[in-house]
């Protein structure tokens, strides 16, 4: 279950061809080739529902379709769940089959956050002062103090300056604290003025970070649905 807690899954509907290479045991029985469905997508993999799965190691070819695009890999079985299903960890992807990947999961990140928005009970209207840097992969380097408008156990939104586009990464500081997180870029709305209102969501899950204690998820009815801070 390493994929699953490192990197956040995502609600995700798509078909999928499943041809077994191989098995690191080598005694385990061939699987053949399996049709299926995906239900859950993350950035290293996905969980496929099959009353069929192959066994924990097996080397699987996959071809995964939603709509009119399909995107191959190969990957690995990372664990198996007997008459469930199975997760597959991504081992190999040529570059445009990986971008077809990080659509989809724009699109369902940006989904997540949506949702997120609407369960008003857990999130937190609260300025907590950031510092916003380029990530590695950014075309062009930059830098800027800001402050969060809403805070939640997996990401932010703030208003940023710059043009910045969905699906970029970005590092995070909270100048409260000194610490760094690295993050994506989920959402970008309308123009306030000369800026933008950014959501970013955590790379890798991190609910300490902002040093808040959440509201549950059985936020007691009646009272204001946004906890807000200052």
């Amino acid at each position: 279950f390493t994929d699953r807690r490192m990197h956040r899954r995502y609600e995700f509907t798509a078909t999928i061809e499943i041809g077994e290479s191989s098995h690191i045991s080598g005694d385990a029985q061939p699987a053949g080739r399996i049709d299926a469905r995906v239900s859950d997508l993350g950035k290293r993999g996905c969980f496929v529902n099959t009353p069929r799965p192959f066994p924990v190691g097996t080397i699987v070819t996959a071809r995964i379709t939603q709509g009119k695009k399909s995107c191959d890999v190969h990957a690995r079985v990372i664990y198996s769940l007997a008459g469930q299903g199975m997760g597959l960890m991504f081992t190999d992807a040529d570059p445009e089959q990986l971008r077809i990947l990080e659509t989809w999961l724009a699109a369902s990140r940006e989904a997540s956050w949506f949702a997120s928005t609407r369960r008003r009970s857990q999130r937190v209207v609260m300025k907590i002062p950031v510092k916003v840097f380029s990530a590695r992969e950014a075309n062009a380097a930059f830098e800027e103090d800001t402050y969060t408008l809403v805070i939640n156990a997996h990401g932010a939104s703030f208003l940023l300056s710059r043009q910045i586009n969905k699906g970029e990464p970005l590092f995070l500081r909270n100048l409260q604290t000194s610490a760094m997180q690295e993050c994506m870029i989920v959402h970008v709305s309308d123009p306030q003025g000369n800026s933008l209102e950014v959501a970013v969501e955590f790379i890798v899950p991190n609910p300490s970070f902002w040093q808040v204690r959440f509201p549950p998820e059985d936020w007691t009815p009646g009272i204001a649905h946004v906890k807000t801070r200052t």
